[in-house]
């Protein structure tokens, strides 16, 4: 139980879990325009480092939406999302993914709002996985050994959907007991977690609404700029229809691709459908198909109906409402095939890049032993 001057105490949920970022106006010999220019450049290189520190010591975290880091800049850039509703009851599995930086000794918060107080346990990744690959396309691995001349390089071709191999871990879970938006941005702020603004104000609108605020501490892990995910949660609470919850993503700074696996008794579409989103698969899975999804597809009698929805590089500041779900009046979609983009670099090049410089040089050294050997048979 966690508590903080001015601060409602908040109920612990399950105890911690472990789981496993120019010429001198001056007039003068050539040397001496040399020195002066070569003082210039230090002076403003000095200025320009401490500047550098001042702001680093003034500002060493960065908010950004409802990740919160101690000492750092992490951001949300994707989120996959299982849900299923039952009777007034939600059963919700959610992944994000981190991009950013987090200094030595960091911490990180990750906040969480739902229409009542949840049950927040850590889910194998397997399960989600699962999902993820009932409602995938095949995908079609297509080999690239030369630089994209168009994009420079190419790349970015893989899809969103895919989970990242990094996951962080050891976190601890909690949920706040009642309080306004203010009093818990202030609780962190007092904790030295920077809250931004949109922040705030989405932790005032979800906790006017009666709604919970539940607390993730994470590990952020090493510095890194690579993309590493949360630890799968797996989320079950009372809500009065199926939903998503988004405002709180509203200050982040990264855009973000989302993904949603809607379970129903029959096919289900957001009722807010957005032009940028598009249903990648709609069918029907089996808990005899995947022995991992039994527990999930057991209020179904063993088989639903899976929508899965993509909505690309969403840019947060546009988050006004949470996504929501209703029934559809459309069919079934099959998720088809998908060609990935693969990269065959060696040495940071591409590998048709190496292979022609290596053929070049391989040629140019048989060449002058060829022609060493030639000359020796004319002296002899």
């Amino acid at each position: 139980m966690i508590t903080s001057p001015g601060m409602p105490e908040r109920r612990s949920a399950p105890p911690t879990v472990s789981v496993m970022t120019g010429r001198s106006a001056t007039d003068g010999p050539r040397t001496h325009r040399t020195h002066l220019a070569r003082r210039v450049v230090a002076m403003l290189g000095s200025a320009a480092a401490m500047t550098g520190l001042a702001l680093g010591m003034a500002a060493p975290a960065s908010a950004a939406g409802p990740v919160l880091v101690s000492s750092g800049d992490l951001d949300i850039s994707a989120q996959r999302a299982v849900v299923s509703w039952v009777d007034g009851q939600q059963r919700m599995l959610i992944e994000l993914d981190l991009e950013g930086n987090a200094d030595p000794g960091a911490s990180a918060v990750l906040l969480l709002a739902t229409p009542t107080p949840p049950q927040v346990t850590v889910a194998d990744p397997a399960v989600m996985q699962s999902f993820v690959d009932a409602g995938s396309p095949e995908l079609i691995e297509e080999e690239h050994w030369w630089p994209d001349l168009q994009s420079f390089g190419g790349g970015g071709d893989r899809p969103a959907w895919l989970r990242p191999e990094v996951a962080l871990a050891e976190i601890s879970l909690s949920t706040h007991a009642p309080a306004s938006g203010a009093q818990i941005a202030g609780f962190y702020a007092g904790q030295g977690f920077p809250v931004g603004e949109e922040t705030t104000l989405a932790l005032q609108t979800y906790t006017a609404g009666g709604w919970a605020i539940t607390e993730v501490r994470i590990d952020p892990g090493e510095e890194s700029t690579d993309v590493r995910s949360t630890p799968v949660l797996d989320l079950s609470f009372a809500s009065p229809d199926a939903v998503v919850p988004m405002l709180l993503y509203a200050g982040g700074a990264l855009p973000l691709d989302l993904s949603t696996y809607v379970l129903g008794t029959e096919r289900l579409d957001r009722t807010s459908m957005p032009s940028s989103a598009s249903v990648r698969y709609s069918g029907p899975i089996t808990s005899g198909t995947d022995p991992l999804l039994t527990d999930w597809l057991a209020p179904y009698g063993g088989t639903a109906v899976m929508t899965v929805v993509d909505q690309p590089t969403i840019q947060t500041s546009q988050m006004t409402e949470d996504i929501r779900f209703g029934p559809s009046i459309y069919g079934p979609i099959s998720a088809g095939t998908e060609v990935v983009r693969v990269e065959r670099i060696i040495f940071g090049i591409p590998a048709g890049l190496v292979l022609v410089a290596g053929g070049m040089v391989l040629v140019a050294v048989l060449g002058v032993i060829a022609s060493r050997l030639m000359n020796r048979g004319y002296e002899d």
